[in-house]
C-alpha cells in the first residue's frame, strides 16, 4: 500500500472512508466529526511481526498519527488507489463482505451523500432556532433581547 510516508508491505487493515476518523484522543476514537471536508479518510494498519495484536489497543497507542515506522499511518486525500500481488481483494463495503479486483480506486464525490438526521438525536448542541423574520417572539423569548437565546 502506498501512503504518503511510504509503502507499507501486506498491511493488516486498510480502511478508507467517506471523511476522516478522529483517531487522537480515546473519547472520540472513531468518530467523524464531518461528513462534508471532501476528502478520504485513510487508515493503515502495519502488520506486526509475531502475534496477531488486539486492534483497538493500537488504535489507542499509535503515538503520532502518519509517522513513518509506526504501527498505524493515517491521511487524507481526494482519491486513494489499493495495488496488489493478488487479482482480487476481500474487502467489506458498509459492512457487507465482497471481492473486489485489484487495483480499487477509491475517490470522492463532493456532495455525492446525502444524510438525513433527526433534529432530536443524541450529540447536538441545544441552540435555539433563529427567529424567521416576520415572526414574533412570544413569553420567555419575548423578554430577552434578540441574539441572546
Amino acid at each position: 500500500m502506498d501512503t504518503p510516508k511510504g509503502t507499507i508491505e501486506s498491511p493488516q487493515v486498510v480502511l478508507v472512508s467517506n471523511n476522516p476518523y478522529h483517531l487522537a484522543t480515546p473519547r472520540y476514537l472513531g468518530r467523524r466529526f464531518s461528513l462534508t471536508t471532501g476528502m478520504l479518510g485513510c487508515i493503515v494498519l502495519r502488520r506486526p511481526p509475531g502475534t496477531p495484536p488486539d486492534l483497538l489497543r493500537r488504535l489507542r497507542r499509535q503515538g503520532d498519527p502518519g509517522r513513518a515506522g509506526e504501527p498505524v499511518v493515517t491521511w487524507t486525500a481526494a482519491g486513494i488507489t489499493v495495488h496488489g500481488g493478488t487479482p482480487h481483494l476481500h474487502a467489506g463495503i458498509d459492512g457487507e463482505p465482497a471481492t473486489l479486483p485489484l487495483p480499487v480506486t477509491c475517490q470522492i464525490r463532493p456532495g455525492g451523500l446525502r444524510v438525513l438526521l433527526p433534529k432530536s438525536r443524541p450529540g447536538t448542541p441545544r441552540e435555539p432556532a433563529p427567529a424567521r423574520p416576520g415572526t414574533r417572539r412570544t413569553g420567555a423569548a419575548a423578554a430577552r433581547p434578540p441574539g441572546t437565546g
